[in-house]
């Protein structure tokens, strides 16, 4: 992909230029300060808080309780709070109530006000983050908008206006995309036929080893874990434990199956990443379609890199667009 030459070494004053010239400003007169004031570097957008600030600003028991000692319950009580615990729950908490040495109405006020508190800081930072610039509010992108921003899926978000950047070369690249995309399905779909889908063990010895490998992946439960809590100090009694946990547990299991064969998860797993270790494989070969796909995301970083370095934005080039657009209508073009 060749470098496209900068035709302005001050992007922001060409489109200025051309906004301040005659037919050139197709806007309200109520956003031209705003749009000059951007191009020239001086616009300040509303000011954005984070979490934390709107805590220290609007929550004062937030405040006070988060200045207590952590163990305490009133900094608990906040802590739990922020992370989503259910108030209520934190009301009928007897133990911390008690430790903070209040009345059951005093502790039932003060986590109410943390809880007001608490939803009056989440209100705010979703009205902040719907809130629009006076650009916005035209229809045009924001006046933080990058080509460097990301989409909700990791993908370039403006990823258009990139490929418009270089409409040939993208152009080119994608023309046997749709071929490319069947053949690699076809190959993979292959493999999966051959790798995918459960293993089985059928005998009662290769059942039990299964078993077992399952019963060591799975967790302990609240009871057997407090059980082996009784032998901190013991190492190798909570060992032996565990072994007898693991069998008793692949036991049961194996009673439960009875002459029908079990999966073999790990085996299962490990075929699994086989079949897709050679997918990756097939897709780092020149000509699939994962091949051009990332040769498509390498041109667009390093196109997203030029326009950067060139001054662009998408506002930028939104305000351009509109000028040139404006002008060749006037011109009958």
């Amino acid at each position: 992909m060749a470098e496209e030459q900068i035709p302005y070494q001050d992007y922001s004053r060409m489109i200025a230029n051309i906004l301040g010239s005659k037919g050139g400003f197709d806007f309200s007169s109520s956003l031209m300060d705003p749009v000059m004031q951007y191009l020239n570097g001086t616009y300040q957008a509303a000011p954005q808080f984070t979490e934390d600030d709107l805590y220290n600003r609007t929550a004062p028991t937030f405040q006070w309780a988060g200045a207590e000692p952590q163990d305490s319950s009133w900094f608990q009580a906040a802590k739990a709070i922020r992370q989503g615990i259910n108030p209520f729950n934190i009301k009928r908490d007897k133990k911390m109530r008690e430790a903070s040495g209040i009345s059951p109405d005093e502790w039932t006020s003060f986590v109410d006000s943390l809880m007001k508190e608490n939803q009056s800081v989440k209100t705010a930072m979703l009205d902040q983050g719907m809130q629009q610039d006076p650009f916005q509010k035209m229809g045009m992108p924001g006046a933080k908008e990058s080509y460097a921003d990301l989409d909700q899926f990791g993908g370039l978000k403006n990823q258009d206006a990139v490929y418009n950047a270089s409409p040939q070369f993208f152009a080119d690249l994608f023309s046997k995309l749709p071929e490319q995309r069947t053949a690699q399905n076809l190959s993979e779909a292959k493999v999966n036929a051959k790798y995918g889908g459960n293993v089985y063990a059928s005998s009662d010895k290769d059942k039990m080893a299964a078993l077992m490998r399952d019963a060591g992946d799975e967790p302990l439960s609240v009871i057997e874990q407090q059980q082996l809590d009784l032998y901190k100090t013991q190492p190798h009694i909570q060992a032996e434990m565990i072994e007898r946990m693991r069998r008793s547990s692949a036991r049961r299991a194996l009673g439960k199956a009875g002459t029908n064969k079990v999966v073999d998860k790990r085996a299962t797993a490990a075929r699994g990443a086989y079949a897709q270790a050679l997918k990756d494989a097939m897709g780092r070969t020149a000509g699939t379609a994962s091949d051009t796909l990332r040769l498509a995301d390498d041109a667009s970083q390093q196109l997203v890199a030029q326009m950067i370095a060139r001054g662009q934005t998408p506002l930028k080039d939104a305000l351009l667009n509109s000028a040139i657009l404006k002008k060749s209508t006037k011109n009958g073009n």
